[in-house]
């Protein structure tokens, strides 16, 4: 009798050990996303408008990191199209021409927010001397909403981070082209792509580990 509730004993011990360790939270289950960047079902705009509030003049202001200048991330968190997946990127983002120019606004709407936007930025420099530019670009799913556009300056060229891109006019243009080769060659996922140039677009190629 001793014995077998000694063994009872033993039972309910082990039991309750398995149980105490399912409370111990697993890290591979974390999210990778970055909260920040808004997340928005569709293109980002529509006949009548930019989605997204515009900010106040001189409200917004140029980081910089490694030479180049980034969005002031009040202002410019990035925001994506919740409809482009990593489940369809083949059908959207990679697939061959089309997907870019069937969600980009027309300029009629861009280029009056432009201008507005250089004011909430406070800067002097020309029109013509700034690209109003998609943080997360169109082609990584990116939104054109009005927190994910901002006036760059255009910088550097292209080569200093994708030496195969004929098209790009600055050196974001470069990061830009290069990460979406890596999601759509499936060397990295959408969403780490998206949360790594929203963050910094500078450090987004080292942070996911592909070379230019």
């Amino acid at each position: 009798m001793k014995r077998r509730l000694i063994s009872l004993l033993l039972v309910a011990l082990l039991c309750s050990c398995k149980a105490g360790s399912s409370s111990i939270p697993s890290t591979q289950s974390q999210s990778l996303s970055n909260p920040s960047i808004v997340q928005i079902q569709g293109p980002g705009w529509t006949a009548s408008g930019l989605g997204g509030t515009m900010p106040k003049p001189s409200s917004c202001h140029y980081l910089s990191s490694n030479g180049y200048t980034l969005p002031d991330p009040a202002c410019t968190p990035g925001a994506i199209d919740t409809t482009v997946t990593q489940a369809n990127i083949f059908s959207t983002i990679c697939r061959k021409g089309g997907y870019t120019s069937s969600v980009r606004p027309p300029e009629s709407l861009t280029e009056p927010a432009k201008y507005l936007s250089m004011s909430a930025y406070g800067t002097n420099l020309s029109a013509t001397k700034l690209e109003y530019d998609h943080l997360v670009p169109l082609g990584l799913g990116g939104a054109s909403s009005l927190q994910n556009l901002w006036p760059q300056p255009d910088e550097g060229t292209p080569a200093t981070f994708d030496p195969q891109d004929p098209y790009g006019i600055n050196a974001k243009d470069g990061v830009e082209d290069r990460l979406h080769s890596a999601v759509c060659s499936d060397q990295v996922t959408l969403s780490a792509a998206q949360n790594a140039i929203a963050t910094n677009w500078t450090t987004a190629e080292s942070t996911l580990h592909i070379t230019p």
